[in-house]
């Protein structure tokens, strides 16, 4: 749905993305609610998820995994850095 409505945000370009987003997220549970705000106009639907650092380990011996997420907006990562 997300995906969605970024592709209709890239159709009208006179569509105002504060409502878009709000309609989203009164239909959506909290979970999804950093990715609406991560929604603007003339954005590819398919790059909406954006990483910054992390490492990658590759370890096909491996019994056991774990991932751990940090739900903050990436200008709020950036600044914990410096």
């Amino acid at each position: 749905m997300i995906r969605k409505a970024q592709e209709f945000m890239n159709e009208n370009h006179f569509a105002d993305v504060s409502r878009v987003q709000c309609l989203l997220r009164k239909m959506m549970s909290e979970e999804y609610h950093g990715l609406i705000d991560q929604i603007k106009e003339c954005q590819d639907p398919h790059a909406i998820f954006n990483i910054h650092g992390g490492n990658n380990l590759i370890a096909p011996t491996a019994s056991q995994a774990e991932q751990k997420l940090v739900e903050k907006p990436a200008d709020e990562i950036k600044k914990d850095k410096e």
